[in-house]
């Protein structure tokens, strides 16, 4: 049994008149009649008679129908929730990401994202960058706002936000008043830097601007949060380069200056496996790299 055929006597026990039933239907009579043959020969009773004013329902056409009207109501349901999935509606979502993307960028995106796809579930997951980028290639997760420390086949990354390096110091501290502060003015101060084992390409970066500079780095402290150390920074155990996203600036213990001899830039990138992306990730995607260019487009006009 069909259930195209139980639908079209659906529509024939409502209209009660095979032109009209098959005009609604979108289908000659010819092909309603050979439908309802199938169905009365499949059940081996007639189901519906004609008559001069149009058709009306036999008995076993009326027990058909009744008993049949969960089935057709659970296949309606049954085939909207897949739309709905199929349109990223409906499912879950897994994200990762590094603590960079906490200041301005995952907190609006999930905000706006939840708003639009309510019956979605997000779970949002903090990790390193070397352990997110690998947790999207083995799919333990959608996508990852990350770092890019290494090459992972099949990860794909997009770009969020670059940003140009810069120092932070404490309000006390002599170049606090300084115009603008090149790098080899820092040489005989103390450094807070990011740790080997949670950023190891910003720990390199670090060391190689000191080294460039001529100088290796003094470090008071390693962490692997960007919020203890613009803490320690305003406690003044340390300077540290930074980027104006990580809010150094907000804390009015700490002033930012520009770096005058280096033109270095942080990238803040989503990596995901566009192959195998589920529908309501990419729907996330898609709106992170919508905020992205926004938010690019606001500051080039600034």
């Amino acid at each position: 049994m069909e259930l195209r055929d139980l639908r079209y006597l659906e529509v024939l026990a409502a209209e009660l008149h095979f032109g009209r039933a098959a005009m609604r239907l979108h289908m000659t009579q010819p092909a309603l009649s050979q439908s309802l043959a199938r169905l009365e020969k499949e059940i081996g009773c007639p189901l519906l008679q004609r008559d001069p004013r149009g058709a009306s329902l036999t008995d076993a056409g009326r027990v058909l129908l009744s008993e049949t009207q969960d089935v057709l109501k659970s296949m309606d349901h049954a085939c909207e929730l897949s739309r709905r999935a199929g349109r990223g509606d409906m499912g879950s979502v897994t994200v990762g990401f590094v603590d960079a993307a906490v200041f301005d960028i995952l907190p609006p995106l999930l905000l706006g994202y939840r708003q639009r796809f309510p019956e979605v579930s997000v779970t949002a997951r903090q990790l390193k960058s070397a352990e997110l980028a690998e947790r999207v290639e083995t799919g333990q997760l959608d996508l990852a706002f990350l770092r890019r420390e290494a090459a992972i086949p099949g990860v794909e990354y997009r770009t969020i936000r670059t940003e140009r390096l810069a120092v932070a110091v404490n309000r006390n501290h002599p170049l606090a008043q300084a115009r603008d502060v090149a790098v080899r003015d820092l040489a005989d101060e103390d450094f807070i830097i990011p740790a080997m084992d949670g950023a190891p390409s910003l720990h390199a970066l670090w060391r190689d601007i000191c080294f460039a500079a001529g100088f290796a780095p003094r470090i008071a402290a390693h962490t692997i949060s960007i919020q203890v150390l613009i803490e320690l920074v305003a406690h003044d155990l340390g300077v540290a380069f930074v980027v104006d996203s990580w809010g150094a600036k907000s804390n009015p213990q700490v002033v930012v200056k520009e770096l005058r001899d280096v033109e270095e830039f942080l990238e803040l990138a989503v990596g995901f496996r566009p192959k195998q992306i589920p529908v309501p990730a990419k729907n996330l995607l898609d709106m992170a790299l919508e905020m992205a260019g926004s938010t690019k487009r606001d500051s080039d006009t600034v």
